[in-house]
C-alpha cells in the first residue's frame, strides 16, 4: 500500500474523503486483528508485515483527515434561512 499525498486528495470530494477514510478505517482494523492472531500463533514476519501496513493506514487515515478539514475551511456562511453553503 502506497502513502496518500495531500496534492492528489485535494481532487476527492467531500463525500468521497469520508468513504475513502471510512474504507481505511476497516482496512485498518482488520489487520489489527490479523496482527493479533499472528502475535497468538508466533508468527514474527507477518506481525511485522501487519504492523507496517497499520502504520500506512494510519498515516493515510490523518493525511485524510487534514484534507477533510482544509475543504471544511473552505465552507462560506452565507446566512441563509437554509444554514450553511458549501462550495465543494
Amino acid at each position: 500500500m502506497s502513502i496518500f499525498t495531500i496534492e492528489v486528495l485535494e481532487f476527492y470530494n467531500y463525500s468521497q474523503l469520508l468513504n475513502t477514510r471510512e474504507q481505511l478505517i476497516k482496512t485498518k482494523n482488520i489487520n489489527i486483528t490479523l496482527h493479533k492472531t499472528a502475535v497468538k500463533l508466533g508468527k514474527v514476519d507477518e506481525m511485522i508485515g501487519f504492523l507496517k501496513l497499520i502504520d500506512i493506514l494510519h498515516e493515510n487515515i490523518k493525511t485524510v483527515d487534514k484534507v477533510l478539514v482544509k475543504k471544511e475551511d473552505n465552507c462560506f456562511d452565507y446566512s441563509s434561512p437554509i444554514g450553511e453553503l458549501c462550495l465543494n
